[in-house]
């Protein structure tokens, strides 16, 4: 059933056409080969269920038809080849998606070899012991945030993005604190950068080893969160924050700045409270929750991830790196909501102290102009939603019916967020398996006007505010004290 025999061709091909794939351990390039079975079982796994259960019909209910010596109990196991040779819309998409793990993986050598002086990486044969390569959604013809162990012992971080925004919120979180403003923050290091990729040092999730460092953590916490919600920031969920001892580091910072269609009205503090996703945005009514600081594991979520054959089962949520760690269990926002309150109070104070030096001309504020981040149109989920109903069989055996209903389904979801002049991206992206990344700049209007300058949102309203407004943000948190409990 497994996509055995392609991903081996595909694999000695990319070794004969990359000379760079002797920078990649045995072991290593195994985890590669593996990620492209993956992405092909992905995009094959509806047809080939719908496949097993028709065979399985036909050995039950007409046992005349079934194979030299298979029983009607037997299971079968369609051959994936088969099935895919059969869809015309499946064998473009499986061979795109190989087309793009090659080039994909070929993207990742070279950018190692073109910063291994500025990271001081020695490029001997078999330099990645190991790799984790789909750390991330993939956009922009597959590719996808990988983390390399190598034979040195460091580990690095390889985006397949440019890194602006990143770096230049490292600044800032240095700059305030050297002026001494808020609880005291780390960022992620960033340690190269191209126009296309850029490596950022790994954050290990490490525990708290007191009480009071963990009292600390969440003082840390209220800050940046507070920091981030007047940066107008948004998808700050579980996977973009890494507890790292006494500390919550940002890992992800490329939807900072977030754009704000003119449609969507004046933003109130409680929307962008809320819109950071870093808190269940409804207290313990949220039904799912994937905050940064108030998550859960295990079957945590209301939501349920649709199978093959009309199946579904409860979303399991990833391992639990954003929630730091102290006597045997993970300890969220609502265990401490007087240390968050406490931080989000002291940085709003301290930044409203210092917004003229923060928002002037040649400030930490205005170094984000030019950066390029990520303008969220739509939810992760939703373009999930759509994926997987695009390679349902019915679809895939229409020449063109995929892209079709991809089209239609994008139309008939559009909302403020999601105007007519991004649908060509989004469909474009979506018909590669991709998730749809839409580039925007904090200091640049929206296309045709849809949204004003991100960053002289935030400059004008950093203005606006005093010490006697910090009362009314706060209100507008979600409720600590009811916020869902985690599982296990």
């Amino acid at each position: 059933m497994r996509f055995a025999e392609r991903v081996a061709r595909a694999g000695a091909r990319l070794r004969q056409a990359e000379p760079l794939m002797r920078l990649m351990s045995r072991d290593a390039f195994g985890r590669v080969q593996a990620d492209l079975d993956r992405r092909l079982m992905v995009c094959a796994q509806f047809a080939l269920h719908e496949q097993a259960v028709v065979q399985a019909a036909l050995q039950g209910q007409l046992p005349w038809m079934q194979p030299a010596g298979v029983g009607a109990g037997d299971t079968f196991v369609p051959d994936a080849e088969a099935v895919v040779a059969g869809l015309p819309d499946l064998v473009d998409i499986t061979n795109q998606t190989e087309a793009d793990w090659s080039r994909g993986a070929s993207a990742l050598l070279r950018a190692l070899a073109d910063d291994a002086a500025a990271m001081q990486v020695d490029l001997a044969d078999g330099v990645i012991r190991d790799i984790d390569p789909a750390m991330s959604d993939p956009h922009d013809g597959g590719r996808m945030t990988a983390v390399l162990a190598l034979s040195d012992g460091r580990i690095l971080v390889y985006k397949p993005r440019p890194l602006d925004m990143e770096a230049q919120f490292a600044r800032l979180v240095r700059w305030l604190s050297d002026a001494g403003i808020g609880p005291r923050i780390d960022a992620a290091p960033v340690l190269a950068r191209a126009e296309d990729h850029g490596w950022m040092g790994f954050v290990a999730h490490d525990p708290c080893r007191t009480q009071a460092e963990m009292e600390g953590y969440w003082q840390k916490a209220g800050g940046l969160y507070c920091l981030l919600t007047i940066l107008q920031a948004t998808d700050i969920h579980r996977e973009n924050i890494v507890a790292s001892g006494g500390c919550p580091v940002l890992v992800d910072a490329e939807t900072l700045f977030q754009p704000r269609p003119w449609a969507m009205g004046a933003s109130s503090p409680q929307d962008l409270l809320r819109d950071t996703m870093m808190l269940p945005p409804f207290g313990a009514d949220t039904a799912s929750d994937f905050s940064a600081f108030c998550s859960r594991a295990g079957d945590a979520t209301a939501i349920r991830v649709a199978g093959p054959g009309g199946t579904d089962a409860p979303y399991r949520l990833p391992a639990c790196q954003n929630l730091p760690h102290l006597g045997g269990r993970f300890h969220g926002a609502e265990d401490y909501p007087d240390a968050l309150t406490d931080g989000f109070a002291w940085m709003f104070r301290d930044l409203v102290q210092h917004r003229d030096a923060l928002s002037a001309d040649g400030g930490p504020l205005r170094a984000f102009a030019t950066a390029r981040g990520r303008y969220v149109a739509r939810g992760t989920q939703s373009y999930g939603a759509m994926l997987r109903a695009s390679l349902s069989p019915a679809v895939l055996g229409q020449a063109g019916g995929r892209r079709a209903m991809l089209r239609d389904q994008l139309r008939e979801t559009r909302t403020d967020r999601s105007p007519a002049t991004f649908e060509a991206q989004e469909l474009n992206a979506l018909a590669r398996m991709d998730v749809p990344r839409l580039t925007c700049r904090p200091g640049d209007p929206g296309p045709e006007g849809h949204w004003r300058a991100p960053l002289q949102e935030v400059c004008d309203r950093l203005a606006m505010l005093s010490g006697d407004d910090l009362p009314h943000w706060l209100a507008g948190m979600p409720p600590l004290t009811t916020a869902p409990r985690r599982v296990g």
